[in-house]
């Protein structure tokens, strides 16, 4: 059926009817529209993305790999580029702008929302940013472990961090330096010897943070597809199966490995194992 739509398309296309085939595209299902939509040359694309209503163009941008929603978004004028990504799912939203490299991520923000990063008309100090309620704020958290004989050793010295939203944080250091350890307690999969950890403003102790650990070396299952690894973890949630197909296959598109649903591990690089892994957690 995507072939047949798409070759509709190109049809018209070639005839120059680009609002025509806009018009056909709002007809279809956003996900059928999308897949037949990203099957055209990318220069065709540029072109029919800039004539379709910013209500339909919002539904389809999300469908896409972020960094090709993210060409396409830069191919409309700023106030109409403002005006799809307002009309955005809330969450469809959310997710593409944290999916962004940080410095594509301040660029799209700045030329939405200007200096501050939020709408011009709403701070009523003009070039202030609202206060951020962090995500994870560590105060003096510190880990020890106790040795054989009694005594004790000093993982973590008391360290104090904030994770803020929009915001990408690094740990560096030296194998066997407690930064697994320390991520650890962020994340609230072990207790800090002294301190406290907050989530959202809360202690981390009785609160259920939607955390996801993506190891160095993934544990993908070899005799699975890549769509079946990234449907695991939803298949433990008890998902329906219509439902985790769609997100499993939404994900894979997300992170550019659309057209390797049915490849198995083993026929996939370093990089693109890496990037299942990614999926999985993202899925979730």
């Amino acid at each position: 059926m995507i072939t047949a739509k798409t070759d509709e398309l190109q049809a018209i296309l070639d005839r120059g009817r680009w609002d025509q085939a806009a018009a056909i595209l709002e007809r279809l299902d956003p996900a059928v529209a999308a897949d037949a939509f990203f099957a055209l040359p990318y220069e065709q694309q540029k072109i029919l993305f800039r004539e379709l209503p910013a209500e339909f163009a919002a539904k389809l941008a999300p469908a896409f790999p972020y960094f090709h929603a993210f060409a396409l978004l830069h191919t409309l004028p700023p106030t109409r580029m403002a005006a799809v990504v307002e009309k955005m799912n809330p969450q469809e939203r959310l997710n593409f702008l944290e999916q962004l490299p940080e410095e594509s991520w301040r660029q799209i923000v700045h030329e939405l929302y200007g200096e501050a990063g939020v709408p011009a008309q709403a701070p009523e100090a003009p070039g202030l940013a609202p206060p951020v309620e962090p995500i994870i704020e560590a105060r003096q958290i510190e880990k020890k472990f106790k040795r054989p004989d009694g005594g004790e050793i000093e993982v973590i010295a008391p360290t104090s961090l904030i994770v803020e939203p929009g915001v990408i944080v690094a740990l560096l250091g030296p194998s066997g330096s407690g930064k697994s350890t320390l991520l650890r307690m962020l994340a609230g999969l072990a207790e800090p010897s002294a301190g406290e950890v907050l989530w959202h403003g809360k202690p981390m102790n009785g609160a259920k943070p939607n955390v996801a650990i993506v190891f160095q070396s993934f544990a993908l299952f070899p005799w699975l597809s890549v769509l079946e690894n990234v449907e695991v973890p939803l298949l433990a949630r008890a998902m329906h199966r219509e439902e985790r197909h769609r997100r499993a296959l939404k994900t894979l598109r997300a992170v550019g490995l659309r057209g390797f649903e049915a490849a198995y591990p083993k026929e996939l690089s370093g990089g693109m194992r890496q990037r299942v892994g990614f999926a999985r957690a993202l899925a979730v």
